[in-house]
């Protein structure tokens, strides 16, 4: 079963930080799921649910009738933007994702959200190392800065940050079509 996979399209590091730069250092927000944690693991909603419980957080008060929103963070940050627009399918939430130096995301797995349900994650890391840890079923994905991946959520994958700096990703969840189904099958497959 496929785990990831490594898309063909990259974006600029350097315009990735630049516009990281643009938002106060205090937007942060713990993630909602504390279990699934050691250490700090933080984000910021670029693209919430309208009425969302928690500004990471992707439901809705209302599920059924969940409608996506772009935050005023995503307004201050234009080369967010184009890379959100870069998008041939629905996009869903789209979160800053920051964990800490020092920290550890717990192995664990989101049911049904793997591109084989209709719905993808994609990773976009703006800041990361080598000794950045990345698994997903059993296997290290090794993410660069501007690369975009895919991950299969539905199964069991952790994140360990070994080094002295913060990890910092733009998460997107999509609805996978045929467009999407296309770029993450003809990706460099892991």
């Amino acid at each position: 079963m496929l785990a990831a996979s490594r898309l063909e399209l990259h974006f600029n590091p350097q315009r990735l930080t630049a516009d990281l730069g643009l938002l106060d250092p205090g937007c942060w927000t713990p993630h909602v799921n504390r279990t699934d944690y050691d250490g700090m693991w933080e984000g910021i909603a670029l693209r919430a649910p309208e009425g969302a419980q928690h500004p990471i957080l992707q439901l809705a008060a209302n599920p059924g009738q969940q409608h996506w929103m772009e935050t005023e963070h995503l307004k201050r940050c234009h080369y967010f933007n184009d890379v959100l627009d870069c998008f041939q399918c629905e996009l869903m939430s789209a979160r800053l994702l920051k964990l800490n130096s020092g920290s550890v995301i717990k192995e664990h797995s989101d049911p049904e959200l793997g591109y084989q349900f209709g719905e993808a994650r994609l990773h976009i890391p703006i800041q990361t190392t080598d000794a950045i840890e990345f698994y997903v079923a059993g296997k290290r994905i090794d993410m660069r800065a501007g690369q975009v991946w895919y991950i299969d959520a539905s199964q069991p994958h952790r994140v360990s940050n070994h080094s002295d700096t913060d990890r910092v990703h733009l998460v997107i969840d999509c609805r996978v079509n045929d467009w999407l189904k296309a770029k993450i099958e003809q990706g460099e497959i892991h």
